[in-house]
C-alpha cells in the first residue's frame, strides 16, 4: 500500500467536497438547520418536562451525528463523482489499489468529519450556550467508534453503485439518514415497539448514543454497552469492506465502464 498515492487521494476528495456551492450546502447547511429546528424543539420541552438536561441531550447526540453522516458520504458521494466524471476508468488503470481508494477516502471522510463536528459544536454554543468539549474526552472518544459505523454504510452504498452505476445514486443520501429512527438520537430506544427495538440493538451506533444519553443523565459510563457496540462496529465493517471488495472485483471483471454508462 502506498501511503504517498492515499495522502494525494485525500487531497483530491478535499478540493472536490469545498468547491462549489453544493457540497458546501450539504456540509454546513443542513447541520446547522437541523441544530437550530431540534435545539429550540429540545429547549421547549426540557422548559414543559421534568428532564432539564433534555435539550443538552439532543443537541449532543445531533452533533455527534456528524461522525457517522460524514464518514459514510465521504465514501459513497466520492465514488459517485467518479462515475459522474466518467473518470473510473483512469483512475483504476493507475497503480492505484481499490484497498488504497478505500483506505484514502475513509481518511478523508474522517478529517471532514471533524471539520462538520467542531462547526456544529460552535454553533450550538454560540446559539444555546451549551459547550459541548465540556464533556470531556467521552465525545472525541465515541466519535471515533462512530466513524466505523459511517465507513461502513458508505462501503455498503458504494458496493450499491458498484453494480448498478450512478442510476442508484440517490442510495447515497438515502443511506445515511435510513437507521436514523432506530439509533436512538433524539428519543431513547425504549419508548420504541418491539420490532423497532430489535433493529435498534442489531446497530452499533444505537450503542454509543445509550452511552452518551446515560454519561449526560447520569454521569456514568456502561462498559457493557460499549463492549456490545464495539463489537457489532468490528462485525460491520470487517462484512462491509470484504463486500465492497468482493462487487468492486466483480464488476471489474465484467468492465468498469459500463458503469458509467448505467
Amino acid at each position: 500500500m502506498n501511503f504517498n498515492r492515499i495522502i494525494l487521494l485525500v487531497k483530491r476528495a478535499w478540493t472536490l467536497t469545498f468547491r462549489g456551492i453544493d457540497p458546501l450546502t450539504d456540509f454546513f447547511y443542513w447541520p446547522l438547520f437541523d441544530i437550530i429546528v431540534w435545539g429550540f424543539t429540545g429547549s421547549w420541552m426540557s422548559e414543559n418536562t421534568s428532564n432539564p438536561q433534555l435539550a443538552v441531550i439532543i443537541l449532543t447526540s445531533l452533533v455527534l451525528w456528524q461522525a457517522v453522516y460524514r464518514t459514510n458520504l465521504d465514501i459513497s458521494y466520492n465514488f459517485l463523482t467518479e462515475l459522474w466524471s466518467r473518470n473510473m476508468i483512469n483512475l483504476f488503470v493507475t497503480p492505484l489499489t481499490i484497498q488504497e481508494w478505500i483506505f484514502a477516502n475513509m481518511l478523508a471522510g474522517a478529517i471532514n468529519a471533524c471539520i462538520a463536528t467542531v462547526f456544529a459544536m460552535s454553533a450550538v454554543w454560540l446559539l444555546y450556550g451549551i459547550f459541548i468539549p465540556s464533556i470531556g474526552f467521552l465525545f472525541p472518544f465515541l466519535a471515533f467508534c462512530l466513524f466505523f459505523s459511517g465507513w461502513s454504510l458508505g462501503l455498503v452504498t458504494t458496493s450499491v453503485l458498484v453494480t448498478q452505476g450512478a442510476q442508484a445514486q440517490k442510495i447515497v443520501w438515502v443511506m445515511g439518514w435510513l437507521f436514523v429512527p432506530f439509533m436512538g438520537i433524539f428519543y431513547p430506544v425504549d419508548i420504541m415497539p418491539l420490532w423497532a427495538q430489535a433493529i435498534a440493538y442489531s446497530l452499533p451506533m444505537t450503542y454509543f448514543f445509550k452511552i452518551l444519553r446515560t454519561y449526560l443523565q447520569f454521569g456514568t459510563f456502561d462498559m457493557s454497552l460499549f463492549t456490545a457496540g464495539a463489537a457489532l462496529s468490528c462485525v460491520y465493517f470487517i462484512t462491509a469492506f470484504s463486500l465492497f471488495i468482493y462487487f468492486f472485483q466483480r464488476s471489474r471483471h465484467y468492465g468498469l465502464a459500463r458503469l458509467e454508462d448505467m
